[in-house]
Parts: C-alpha cells; structure tokens; sequence
C-alpha cells in the first residue's frame, strides 16, 4: 500500500486500470487509494491457476 500512496503523493491522480496478481496487490488496497479503478488479474496467473484444476 506504500508503494500506491508514494504514487499518489508524487502527482499521480487517477488510475483507470491496475493489472496485478491477487496475492501481492489486493484490489481493496488499491480501492482505498483509488476508488474508481479497475484491478485485473494478470491472464499468466489466471492460466496458471486453471491447469491447477485440470488433470
């Protein structure tokens, strides 16, 4: 979370999207710096996690 607030104290206002995997940047951590951004996971994590589930 310091790493966004030094972000927002440098100038940066407003984030549209925020790519990220879930386990080091949870989306309530950037939904408490900036509220109306979108946070998606990252396809390479998304993938790695259904082959998880697949035989």
């Amino acid at each position: 979370m310091s790493v966004l607030i030094d972000l927002k104290n440098r100038g940066t206002r407003n984030v549209f999207f925020v790519v990220c995997d879930r386990l080091k940047c949870p989306p309530c951590v950037v939904a408490n710096v900036w509220p109306q951004t979108i946070v998606q996971t990252c396809m390479v994590y998304l993938i790695r996690n259904t082959f998880q589930l697949v035989s």
